[in-house]
């Protein structure tokens, strides 16, 4: 082969930049799914080995820490002008996946190229049976390009899945996130990591009340974070401080409380204190910072779920139509709940027709692209509750006012995808409670 085209294979440049994004953002690393063989030098290799095992340990990396662990490895070549240099090299560290993926695409071809010298060489050897060097050659480019294996035996499934129902029946593994609403746990069956669950509903519903109530309350068991796009952080922990603790939100602005509402104060502040909550009120998130941010999250905080109020006020594509922007920015949020292992709690509106008085939400009235409904794992309808729902026709106008009905549109391992939930909104204070009458199935539209 032509050694000029051969060299076109080896680029160092790529290797340095790729290794200067993960001294600047370590986090990435959790990411990262980069071997140290795809690296052509091996003094690049055996650094990538001795960041990848500092991560792995959960140790500090910066400049300094990643010199010791080489000295200790016995790593000679690197110095910390040279570490530095390569923090110098990286453009951002942000573009660390595009690095990676050259990094890969050219250590696929090098290993096509090795593959086919090897099967010159073999095919001219009449004394090797070709079926054999075909079939090894084929696993050796098909492993290395980085093409899956098309299906596994189904007993490895089965073996799987056992391991997991024993890990449940230990209590070692719980069966889904809690959301702190019985009636709705009673028809999700709890939230499993890698889903998106989407919530919408018409303008002052209470579809970001709701969802932050939910975030606020799945804190008290587990990890998370909620991203305000619309509200200021200060304005969110009022209207936590104001449902939690029964004080209305004029008390809370003007700073004057009763003796007992300053009691429930200080009883709300310390309980939401104690929760294992983050909350960012940065307006600017785009897929790639946002899933830079939950990376750091995760690995400093332990998140299990994060919730985005909302969908439509990210900033990516900003100059594309309606239907190109919620494409991207849905299937980029599923790929980051995918990739992560994260439950993805995420506030998005209806388009025109689900705006009508009294419509029951369906998956046409999603704003946006098709792909929108593809991409959720669950779809929630926050609603006002219909006029011809069955059970509330003795109910008046004034209480009807207070009800809200939350209908699960879609639900990929719900059993009946037709149920709806009903809460009663609290006309006082930012909450919400379980209505009494705790779920029902199949609603119908009465005379349509």
């Amino acid at each position: 082969m032509n050694n000029q085209k051969l060299q076109t294979l080896f680029d160092e440049e790529t290797e340095k930049s790729l290794l200067g994004a993960f001294i600047i953002a370590p986090e990435n690393l959790m990411m990262s799914t980069a071997q140290p063989e795809m690296f052509s030098s091996k003094q690049n290799a055996e650094l990538f080995r001795a960041l990848r095992r500092m991560s792995e340990k959960k140790e500090e990396i910066d400049i300094s820490s990643v010199y010791s662990d080489l000295v200790t490895h016995g790593v000679n070549g690197w110095t910390k002008i040279a570490l530095h240099d390569l923090t110098l090299s990286c453009g951002s560290s942000m573009h660390w996946k595009t690095y990676e993926d050259k990094l890969r695409e050219l250590y696929s071809r090098r290993q096509v190229v090795t593959a086919s010298s090897s099967l010159y060489a073999d095919a001219l050897d009449i004394d090797k049976p070709l079926e054999e060097t075909v079939s090894h050659i084929i696993d050796q480019i098909t492993k290395t390009t980085g093409i899956a294996e098309s299906a596994t035996h189904v007993s490895d499934w089965l073996d799987d899945f056992e391991e997991d129902q024993i890990q449940r029946a230990l209590g070692e593994k719980i069966p889904g996130l809690k959301t702190g609403f019985s009636n709705l746990d009673d028809i999700l069956g709890g939230l499993e990591p890698k889903t998106m669950m989407l919530i919408m509903g018409i303008p002052a519903v209470g579809k970001s009340m709701f969802t932050m109530q939910i975030g606020l309350q799945t804190a008290a068991w587990y990890p998370g974070a909620i991203y305000s796009l619309e509200m200021q952080g200060r304005s969110v922990i009022r209207r936590m401080v104001s449902g939690m603790g029964k004080i209305s939100a004029g008390s809370l602005k003007e700073g004057r409380m009763t003796a007992e509402e300053k009691e429930r104060y200080d009883q709300t502040i310390q309980s939401i204190g104690r929760r294992k909550l983050y909350i960012s009120d940065y307006a600017d998130w785009n897929l790639a910072t946002l899933r830079a941010e939950l990376t750091k999250q995760k690995v400093k905080n332990g998140i299990r779920w994060f919730v985005l109020d909302y969908m439509y006020l990210m900033s990516d594509e900003m100059q594309e139509d309606e239907t190109r922007r919620t494409t991207t920015i849905s299937t980029g949020l599923k790929k980051i709940c995918s990739d992560l292992g994260l439950v993805g709690i995420i506030v998005h509106s209806l388009n025109k027709t689900g705006m009508d008085d009294g419509a029951v939400p369906s998956m046409k009235q999603v704003r946006g692209s098709g792909q929108v409904v593809y991409n959720a794992d669950i779809i929630l309808g926050l609603s006002e509750v219909p006029r011809d729902m069955s059970g509330m026709e003795s109910l008046s106008e004034s209480q009807r006012k207070n009800i809200r009905a939350l209908f699960i549109i879609k639900g990929r391992e719900i059993q009946n995808p037709k149920q709806y939930t009903l809460f009663t909104k609290n006309p006082d204070y930012p909450v919400f409670s379980e209505f009494e009458q705790k779920w029902g199935a199949g609603y119908e539209v009465k005379n349509h």
